[in-house]
Order: structure tokens, then sequence, then C-alpha cells
């Protein structure tokens, strides 16, 4: 089971486990001893198209766990929807195609999904720090009707008229707020997401 003797006892078992994809292991795997760039790729067949003998090198292959983890959440980037539907599905994720979009990139395994699943939809414990201020300019300005990507840019700036804030003065206590974490998804992909009724609830429970 084990990939090498350098890495002892690392099984394919163990990389299922900590959430590493097939493809990930595969494209690191079909670069390692050579001097070839290591891409993400998708297809078994794109692989093999550029595999050549002839850029293997003499020194010993070294393989390194951080590397396939960074080529993992990179498989992410360019996975489409449709390769991940029934599993996303299987794990009680909904969403669709909006939601992968909006979250893909910043995966580190496909478990996480279920995770910002779970702050879309609710409910959220608000981060620490709330500027009361901001929440309250927030909740006054959301515009009325379904939120979409093109909704975050203008009422950002109607909040920055009204309060004077800018930059991570402005929408860290949004994120924190809208999310509980302080990083992640674009929130302009996430506020559509999240839908006018539950981003209003969230704000007005931190404005109070």
């Amino acid at each position: 089971e084990a990939l090498s003797k350098r890495i002892g006892s690392l099984s394919m078992r163990d990389l299922r486990a900590e959430g590493i994809e097939p493809m990930a292991v595969l494209s690191l795997l079909s670069k390692l001893g050579t001097s070839d760039a290591v891409v993400p790729r998708l297809r078994m067949e794109d692989l093999v198209a550029e595999f050549d003998l002839g850029h293997m090198g003499r020194a010993p292959a070294q393989f390194d766990l951080a590397d396939l983890k960074t080529l993992n959440h990179k498989i992410y980037h360019i996975t489409p929807y449709a390769d991940v539907a029934e599993r996303l599905k299987g794990m009680g994720v909904g969403g669709a195609e909006a939601f992968w979009l909006a979250v893909r990139d910043n995966l580190q395994t496909l478990a996480e999904a279920r995770e910002w699943w779970q702050v879309v939809t609710g409910p959220v414990t608000p981060g620490e720090g709330a500027d009361h201020a901001i929440l309250a300019a927030a909740a006054e300005t959301l515009p009325d009707g379904v939120l979409t990507e093109e909704s975050w840019a203008p009422w950002t700036q109607a909040i920055a008229a009204k309060t004077g804030a800018k930059g991570k003065m402005l929408f860290q206590p949004l994120r924190l707020a809208l999310t509980g974490k302080p990083h992640g998804p674009e929130m302009k992909k996430l506020l559509p997401l999240i839908g006018r009724d539950e981003t209003l609830k969230r704000l007005r429970g931190q404005a109070a």
C-alpha cells in the first residue's frame, strides 16, 4: 500500500481518508522524477498524452505531501459542477452549480463544501468584534428584491457612504456577521445564496 519507502506507511487509503482526490495523486505521480511542471488534470487521457519517459531524470524522485495537498486544492478550481454533483448531493449539499462555483476555489477537500453549505443555510455563529454601526447601516441599505452577485458592489458602496468605512473596516464586519468566519469565498457570490431574508436576519441579529 505504501507509495514509496520514503513516505513509509502512507497509502492510498490514507490519502483518501484525508480527502485527496485520485486525479490529484495521478497528476503528481505522472510528473514525479521529471523536470516538467506539475499541473492539475481531470482526465486520465490528458496525463497519458503528456507522459514522456524521455523527461525522466536520474535523481531519486522526491514526494512531498504538502505538494499533493496544494494540487488537490487546485483540482477543485477546474472541476466542473457536473463532476461532483452526485457526491455533493450524497453529502447533503444543495445550491447546485451556483454554490459550487462560489466555494470551489476555497476548498482543500470536498468535505469542506458541507461546512460552507452550513454557512449558507445557517444558523451561523456571528464572529466577534461586530461593528454595530456598519451592520445597522447594512440592514438599512440592503437592496430590495432578489439579491444577485451584482447587488454586492452598490450595496457596500451605500454602506460606505453612510458610515465612512472602507476596506477591511467595511468588509470584515459584513463577512463576520453573514458567515461567522473571517475568511472565505467571495461575498458577492455567497450573498445571493444566503438570500435577502436571511441576510437581513443576520445583520439585525448583530446590529441589535
